[in-house]
């Protein structure tokens, strides 16, 4: 039992060391936000109110619209 509670710890002690040895340096802290998502701007359809990237929009007259569809029925 006491060579038992030896190797178990002897085996802890070996897996900490290997998995610090093994773990990757984490990057500055000023790279990561650099590294982030970048915000994208989003706007609501003139027809029905959903929200969506700007880019993505279809302009039309009245304003913009998530769909050509929506942008037919709102301006025809």
């Amino acid at each position: 039992m006491k060579y038992l509670v030896v190797l178990l710890i002897a085996l802890v002690v070996l897996w900490r060391i290997r998995s610090k040895a093994q773990a990757p340096e984490a990057p500055p802290i000023q790279e990561r936000a650099e590294a982030g998502p970048k915000t994208v701007e989003m706007h609501a359809c003139t027809h029905c109110g959903l929200h969506m990237p700007f880019s993505d929009m279809v302009t039309g007259t009245r304003g913009r619209y998530c769909s050509a569809g929506h942008r037919a029925l709102a301006e025809h």
